[in-house]
């Protein structure tokens, strides 16, 4: 059977149409949320209580690195507990802030370091190794979490340098410390959340003495956690006491 010659002429130039449409590169879209700075921080959501499944990464000024999966409990601004994984569920580690201290526990040496959450990072001076050591990062933990109205009062006044844009996915924000150490703090794969907000599935704290990794694999924003979430309960543990008191 022929095909009328009108017929294959104009499947021909349809063809050709379709295959132009589908090479042209479609005109760029201005971004639709063109904030930065101060103002993009601004938008972070707010939340009473956290609970998340997640993978912690860390690195020492050393070079030694590590990554685990952890269970995240969180209730901004001073309560705080991280459970590190072993491979079969286990709890191997475990950091606990709660009414002003902190007890960080290693259940394979039993141990478990305590003192004021406000001391932390000077517990862990620069220059150690190992998960332990780049744990001092954790104490800047509110800072995650903060905007701009709450950061100064967290650090008694200290002023912030805010970087970053909704639409580059990346906001960051440098905190100069006593001494002129710099910690720099950074979120990154940020998502729309409740009501215009944002919130951000990667967290990052970095400073001269290494750097600390927080993924969010899964979060909830539960109107309550159970009592006893932000208890420490240590038995069996040497605790080792961190304080100046």
């Amino acid at each position: 059977m022929s095909w009328p010659y009108g017929l294959v002429c104009g499947l021909v130039g349809l063809g050709l149409v379709l295959l132009l449409a589908a090479c042209a590169t479609p005109p760029r879209q201005p971004p639709a949320e063109a904030v930065s700075g101060r103002a993009a921080w601004q938008r972070l959501d707010r939340f009473s209580f956290l609970k998340a499944a997640a993978v912690l990464a860390w690195e020492d000024s050393s070079g030694q690195h590590g990554k685990n999966r952890v269970r995240l409990f969180l209730a901004p601004p001073d309560r705080l507990k991280i459970q590190w994984l072993t491979p079969w569920g286990s709890v191997a580690g475990q950091l606990l802030v709660a009414k002003g201290y902190f007890w960080l526990s290693d259940a394979r040496r039993h141990r478990t370091w305590h003192g004021r959450a406000d001391a932390m990072a000077s517990c862990f001076p620069e220059g150690g190794a190992g998960w332990v050591n780049t744990s001092r990062f954790l104490s800047f933990w509110p800072l995650l979490f903060s905007t701009p109205d709450r950061d100064e009062k967290l650090t008694g006044g200290r002023p912030f340098v805010y970087a970053g844009a909704l639409a580059e996915n990346r906001l960051q924000k440098e905190l100069r410390l006593d001494g002129g150490g710099v910690v720099l703090i950074t979120l990154e794969e940020l998502e729309p959340s409740r009501a215009g907000k944002f919130f951000a599935r990667r967290f990052m704290v970095s400073g001269a003495g290494g750097r600390v990794t927080l993924e969010l694999r899964s979060y909830t924003m539960p109107a309550t956690l159970p009592a006893g979430t932000f208890v420490y309960d240590g038995k069996n543990f040497n605790l080792y006491p961190c304080m100046d008191e």
